[in-house]
């Protein structure tokens, strides 16, 4: 096994869990390799700055066992009310489903049963002219286990995995 690098790219894929109306595994490796979306109903994209995302899970231990705590923190860069109004839709938003795509060229999937909510969000204006202007969305999820790993059945390379997830954004039929 070797160290792989850390960190997240600037796009992530999200969906509403209550449209997802099926999840397929490999039956070797376990990874997730299909999903279905229920027709008439898409995802979205929710775009950043390479490096900025963060993703992980910790472990929540109890007297009835193991669950873990997904949590993804994306950071939105915003010029136009029409982005801060998307990105308050976001915020609001409830029991989303999330594929980071890691700097390891891993797509990982954070809340894959039960979903993510929103629990913090922070908007920074900064002190001086250097400074940037940001909002931090922070959503979390407790699941039985670790995030998924995605890897499309029909898909050879990590750039036809995107193409599926990016296809996806569409309004299914």
């Amino acid at each position: 096994m070797c160290v792989m690098p850390g960190g997240y790219d600037k796009k992530a894929w999200v969906f509403n869990k209550d449209d997802f109306s099926g999840r397929v595994f490999n039956s070797t490796s376990k990874n997730l390799e299909d999903f279905v979306i229920a027709t008439g109903k898409q995802g979205f994209s929710a775009v950043g700055r390479k490096d900025k995302n963060t993703a992980g899970a910790t472990a929540v231990v109890s007297d009835s066992g193991v669950t873990w705590n997904h949590s993804v923190s994306l950071k939105f860069y915003h010029d136009t009310q029409i982005e801060r109004n998307a990105i308050n839709e976001f915020v609001k938003a409830e029991e989303l489903i999330v594929f980071m795509l890691g700097n390891d060229n891993v797509i990982e999937v954070f809340g894959l049963y039960k979903g993510l909510n929103t629990a913090s969000s922070s908007y920074v204006g900064g002190t001086v002219q250097s400074d940037e202007k940001s909002i931090t969305v922070a959503k979390e999820g407790i699941e039985a286990d670790l995030p998924w790993i995605f890897r499309s059945a029909a898909a050879s390379t990590l750039e036809d995995d995107i193409a599926y997830l990016d296809a996806m954004l569409l309004v299914q039929s």
